[in-house]
């Protein structure tokens, strides 16, 4: 399956909004930085991919 700019685009907002609840959840416990970290990287991986889709 195929997508257009803007589905693409719509799927890198929702990543976001849904990578910054996430973040929101986990909060600067310590326990939890890891997980947090990991979250981070895995956004960046995605809107990474989705950039090089849209504006590769």
């Amino acid at each position: 399956m195929l997508l257009g700019v803007k589905e693409k685009s719509i799927i890198s907002i929702w990543i976001d909004r849904e990578s910054k609840l996430l973040e929101s959840l986990l909060g600067d416990n310590q326990e939890n930085y890891h997980n947090f970290i990991n979250l981070q990287k895995l956004n960046k991986e995605w809107n990474e991919k989705l950039g090089r889709v849209i504006y590769g």
